[in-house]
């Protein structure tokens, strides 16, 4: 054969095998388990929170200032518990089984401050004792008004306002305890998350919601992105999009949006054609076998 047109064969090979990665047999492959943790309440980040991984294998990652972990290159079929920890802070779920990895994972998980949670345990203790003082003070007020004490009239003004001056004004009991102010509903929310191709943070996709233009950002060089300030209550749609790219999911949507949300996606190379001409010199050769290997 010409050494001219193998080499053109080896070329096209070659970039074959670049855009199509060799798929490796199901005992060889390995994947990932990423995620984030975030605050219960407001939905902040939790930073340097540990995340352990036991059975199989073991692994143990810090979150990072977005709150998002990563654990790589872990066999599959391989089975797992994960946990996450940090001193003060109750993560939930305490704990999360994997019987036999077979895919990239997004464990997610919420957080709650120990103190914050025992000042509400606390907060709702003093609230149910001064709501059964209340009740009381009201049943020996009801009492007080329909059996007054010897000697003195229902009709005297003054025992009735001595005794309750809520009676004597007219005001109702039960507008006048106290109540627990309703915090207003958030009128805007954030969305972030990662795009990730095989193990590694995929840089310079956009990200488009609603086909807005104002709503459009880049992923950075570790995969990540953020838009900030969606209207609570509306729906949206996440689209994905890079020249050569395909992505799972290819769009997400968000119904009713309401509190901050995490949509990450992964990257795959999407299908090409490949066309050239195999010359010697400057003449075309015809009748050569191209194969894909």
């Amino acid at each position: 054969m010409n050494k001219k047109v193998y080499i053109g064969i080896m070329l096209v090979c070659f970039c074959f095998s670049c855009l199509f990665p060799v798929r490796l047999p199901a005992e060889l492959q390995q994947y990932m388990i990423s995620g984030i943790i975030t605050d219960k309440n407001d939905e902040s980040p939790l930073r340097d929170a540990e995340v352990r991984v036991t059975g199989d294998k073991e692994f143990s990652v810090k979150t990072d200032i977005f709150g998002y972990y990563q654990i790589e290159n872990i066999d599959a079929g391989t089975y797992l518990e994960v946990t996450a920890h940090k001193d003060g802070v109750k993560i939930s779920p305490s704990i999360l089984r994997i019987a036999s990895l077979s895919s990239n994972r997004t464990i997610n998980f919420s957080s709650v401050s120990e103190k914050s949670e025992d000042n509400s345990r606390s907060k709702k203790v003093s609230q149910s004792a001064t709501s059964q003082q209340n009740k009381n003070s009201e049943n020996e007020n009801v009492r007080t008004i329909a059996k007054p004490a010897s000697g003195v009239s229902q009709s005297q003004r003054e025992y009735v306002t001595a005794v309750n001056s809520l009676f004597a004004s007219g005001q109702d009991l039960e507008k006048t305890s106290e109540q627990e102010p309703v915090p207003p509903s958030k009128t805007t929310f954030d969305l972030s998350g990662k795009v990730v191709y095989y193990v590694s943070g995929l840089v310079g996709v956009k990200v488009v919601v609603n086909d807005d233009r104002k709503l459009t950002t880049n992923t950075d060089i570790n995969g990540y992105y953020s838009i900030k300030g969606l209207k609570s209550g509306q729906d949206y749609t996440v689209k994905f999009i890079r020249d050569g790219f395909t992505f799972d999911p290819p769009e997400y949507t968000i119904v009713n949006g309401n509190k901050n949300f995490t949509v990450n996606a992964e990257a795959s190379v999407s299908k090409r054609k490949i066309s050239g001409r195999i010359t010697e010199g400057k003449n075309a050769i015809e009748g050569v076998s191209v194969k894909i290997i």
